[in-house]
């Protein structure tokens, strides 16, 4: 379960830095 959760988290943050990058760059454009 800590692992698992662990990778969840890992994923979550991954997604959620992607996604704040690509509203910067339209938020810029």
């Amino acid at each position: 379960m800590e692992s698992l959760h662990s990778n969840y988290v890992k994923r979550t943050q991954k997604d959620y830095s992607l996604s704040f990058k690509l509203q910067v760059v339209q938020e810029i454009e």
